[in-house]
């Protein structure tokens, strides 16, 4: 499988850490819901520290459902697993 390349750098950018957690939001653009919980790989540009989170599978690793409310309390709560929320400024509290 290709690795990403920094579009600044021209470099092939490196693994930073596995199976980073992305949150899926959606709903009412001014207070989105999440929806659904990815996984992906993290790599970082060598040269200018730009990171990206890739390689995410065919189906979510959790799709809004009963046990949901568990799963973000859950990445919430994780030290060593960087967790995105897309778009990032509705980070819930």
């Amino acid at each position: 499988m290709p690795k990403p390349i920094c579009c600044k750098c021209s470099l092939e950018m490196r693994i930073y850490h596995t199976g980073a957690g992305v949150v899926e939001l959606y709903g009412d653009p001014e207070k989105p819901s999440p929806y659904k919980i990815w996984n992906g790989d993290e790599y970082q540009c060598p040269k200018c520290k730009d990171r990206v989170v890739v390689h995410f599978g065919n189906n979510p690793r959790y799709h809004f459902d009963t046990g949901f409310a568990k799963q973000i309390a859950y990445l919430k709560a994780q030290d060593e697993t960087p967790v995105y929320w897309v778009p990032e400024k509705y980070i819930p509290e």
